[in-house]
Protein backbone atom coordinates (compact mmCIF):
# COMPACT_ATOMS: atom_id res chain seq x y z
CA UNK A 1 0.00 0.00 0.00
CA UNK A 2 2.98 2.30 0.46
CA UNK A 3 3.21 2.98 -3.27
CA UNK A 4 -0.38 4.25 -3.59
CA UNK A 5 0.75 7.88 -3.75
CA UNK A 6 3.43 7.12 -6.31
CA UNK A 7 0.77 5.45 -8.46
CA UNK A 8 -1.38 8.56 -8.17
CA UNK A 9 1.58 10.75 -9.15
CA UNK A 10 2.30 8.56 -12.18
CA UNK A 11 -1.32 8.97 -13.24
CA UNK A 12 -1.05 12.76 -13.35
CA UNK A 13 -0.50 12.67 -17.13
CA UNK A 14 -3.75 10.75 -17.58
CA UNK A 15 -6.33 12.96 -15.94
CA UNK A 16 -9.10 10.41 -16.44
CA UNK A 17 -7.58 7.31 -14.80
CA UNK A 18 -10.69 7.26 -12.60
CA UNK A 19 -13.76 8.39 -14.51
CA UNK A 20 -14.96 11.76 -13.23
CA UNK A 21 -11.95 12.31 -10.93
CA UNK A 22 -9.20 14.77 -11.87
CA UNK A 23 -5.89 13.17 -10.85
CA UNK A 24 -4.27 16.53 -10.09
CA UNK A 25 -7.13 17.49 -7.77
CA UNK A 26 -7.02 14.03 -6.18
CA UNK A 27 -3.30 14.28 -5.48
CA UNK A 28 -3.81 17.71 -3.86
CA UNK A 29 -6.67 16.36 -1.72
CA UNK A 30 -4.56 13.37 -0.65
CA UNK A 31 -1.68 15.68 0.30
CA UNK A 32 -4.04 17.85 2.38
CA UNK A 33 -5.56 14.82 4.10
CA UNK A 34 -2.12 13.39 4.89
CA UNK A 35 -1.23 16.75 6.46
CA UNK A 36 -4.37 16.47 8.61
CA UNK A 37 -3.33 12.96 9.63
CA UNK A 38 0.16 14.19 10.49
CA UNK A 39 -1.47 16.54 13.01
CA UNK A 40 -2.90 13.47 14.74
CA UNK A 41 0.55 11.96 15.32
CA UNK A 42 0.57 13.46 18.81
CA UNK A 43 -1.93 10.79 19.86
CA UNK A 44 -0.40 7.83 21.63
CA UNK A 45 -2.51 5.38 19.63
CA UNK A 46 -3.67 4.86 16.07
CA UNK A 47 -5.85 7.77 14.93
CA UNK A 48 -9.47 6.98 14.09
CA UNK A 49 -11.25 8.49 11.10
CA UNK A 50 -14.97 8.30 10.44
CA UNK A 51 -15.80 9.11 6.83
CA UNK A 52 -19.37 9.60 5.64
CA UNK A 53 -18.77 11.52 2.45
CA UNK A 54 -20.89 12.13 -0.66
CA UNK A 55 -18.13 13.87 -2.61
CA UNK A 56 -16.24 11.13 -4.54
CA UNK A 57 -13.01 13.15 -4.66
CA UNK A 58 -12.95 13.75 -0.92
CA UNK A 59 -14.00 10.15 -0.14
CA UNK A 60 -11.25 8.74 -2.35
CA UNK A 61 -8.64 11.09 -0.88
CA UNK A 62 -9.53 9.95 2.65
CA UNK A 63 -9.46 6.30 1.61
CA UNK A 64 -6.08 6.57 -0.14
CA UNK A 65 -4.60 8.57 2.73
CA UNK A 66 -5.81 6.00 5.24
CA UNK A 67 -4.24 3.21 3.20
CA UNK A 68 -0.85 4.91 3.33
CA UNK A 69 -0.95 5.74 7.05
CA UNK A 70 -1.47 3.78 10.26
CA UNK A 71 -5.07 4.75 10.98
CA UNK A 72 -8.35 3.04 11.80
CA UNK A 73 -10.96 3.90 9.19
CA UNK A 74 -14.70 3.74 9.80
CA UNK A 75 -17.01 4.05 6.79
CA UNK A 76 -20.41 5.56 7.43
CA UNK A 77 -23.39 6.71 5.39
CA UNK A 78 -23.77 10.45 4.77
CA UNK A 79 -27.53 9.95 4.56
CA UNK A 80 -27.96 8.65 8.10
CA UNK A 81 -30.33 10.43 10.46
CA UNK A 82 -29.33 11.92 13.82
CA UNK A 83 -29.74 8.68 15.82
CA UNK A 84 -27.53 6.70 13.40
CA UNK A 85 -24.97 9.51 13.42
CA UNK A 86 -24.81 9.50 17.23
CA UNK A 87 -24.44 5.71 17.31
CA UNK A 88 -21.68 5.80 14.67
CA UNK A 89 -19.85 8.50 16.63
CA UNK A 90 -20.21 6.43 19.82
CA UNK A 91 -18.86 3.26 18.17
CA UNK A 92 -16.05 4.85 16.18
CA UNK A 93 -14.99 7.57 18.65
CA UNK A 94 -13.20 9.27 15.74
CA UNK A 95 -10.35 11.71 16.06
CA UNK A 96 -11.31 13.07 12.66
CA UNK A 97 -14.76 13.23 11.08
CA UNK A 98 -14.88 13.67 7.30
CA UNK A 99 -18.43 14.11 6.10
CA UNK A 100 -20.87 15.95 3.95
CA UNK A 101 -24.33 15.98 5.37
CA UNK A 102 -23.60 15.69 9.11
CA UNK A 103 -21.12 18.47 9.79
CA UNK A 104 -19.83 19.76 6.48
CA UNK A 105 -16.10 19.25 6.00
CA UNK A 106 -13.26 17.84 8.04
CA UNK A 107 -13.74 18.15 11.78
CA UNK A 108 -11.26 17.15 14.50
CA UNK A 109 -13.09 15.46 17.37
CA UNK A 110 -12.05 15.43 21.04
CA UNK A 111 -12.81 12.28 23.08
CA UNK A 112 -12.16 11.08 26.56
CA UNK A 113 -10.04 7.92 26.18
CA UNK A 114 -12.24 6.06 28.65
CA UNK A 115 -15.30 6.64 26.46
CA UNK A 116 -13.66 5.07 23.41
CA UNK A 117 -14.67 1.48 22.60
CA UNK A 118 -11.86 -0.95 21.76
CA UNK A 119 -12.31 -1.27 17.99
CA UNK A 120 -9.72 -0.85 15.24
CA UNK A 121 -8.98 -1.51 11.59
CA UNK A 122 -11.54 -0.96 8.87
CA UNK A 123 -15.15 -1.05 10.01
CA UNK A 124 -18.10 -0.63 7.68
CA UNK A 125 -21.18 0.52 9.56
CA UNK A 126 -24.47 -0.13 7.75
Amino acid sequence: MGDVLSRIEKGLDDLTWIKGIDSVALFKEVAQMRAQLANLEKLHRRPRILVAERNPLRFLSVLLSALTEEVDLFLGNPGWGRSEQREAMRIASPDLLVTSGWNEGIVPVEWDEEQSPDVSGLLLMV
